[in-house]
């Protein structure tokens, strides 16, 4: 398989915006996890929603059968890219071993305060506890830094840096 990346790591902390980046920089397509569930739940159910729509509307375990068949649609192809996962697909230790399959495996790290803020400007989402978004965030990213961490080959904290700076940094871990 041509050098692909797998970002992981908690909603909003980057992913997307460094995944397109550092695909452009190798040369290779950009595939958001959520875009391939959405893709799927609109061809299996013959209704198209979002990701947040399918967990609020369908439940968690409608969401994750859908989020591991596009895990294992993705590891079938063989092709240069960078693959942001959903924040929760970590949570799964049984798709470790095919997430690991399908490359480079980097966890972004960032400020949770700062994930939190900017989680909340969409509104709650549906995986948050309404009565304590907040506390029920910061419980999310305790139990998901485990996960994390397990499954990552590189870690890479963008804390503080602006988008030039993080790929920049980025860049660097990877050796790019």
């Amino acid at each position: 398989m041509s050098r692909s990346y797998v970002l992981l790591g908690m909603k909003h902390c980057g992913k997307s915006t460094h995944g397109r980046l550092l695909a452009e920089h190798i040369g290779g397509a950009f595939i958001d996890t959520d875009d391939v569930v959405e893709s799927i739940f609109a061809e299996t159910q013959g209704e198209k929603k979002t990701c947040r729509e399918i967990y609020r509307d369908h439940g968690a375990r409608m969401f994750y059968d859908v989020e591991c068949e596009a895990i294992r649609a993705l590891v079938a192809q063989n092709q240069k890219r960078v693959i942001a996962l959903g924040g929760g697909t970590a949570m799964h230790e049984e798709l470790h071993p095919l997430i690991r399959e399908m490359g480079t495996v980097v966890y972004l790290a960032n400020d949770p305060e700062e994930l939190y803020k900017r989680v909340m400007a969409g509104g709650i989402p549906p995986f948050l506890d309404a009565d304590d978004p907040h506390g029920s965030f910061m419980d999310q990213v305790q139990r998901r830094e485990a996960a994390y961490c397990d499954l990552a080959e590189v870690r890479v904290d963008l804390h503080g840096q602006d988008i030039d700076e993080a790929q920049a940094l980025l860049r660097v871990e990877l050796g790019l």
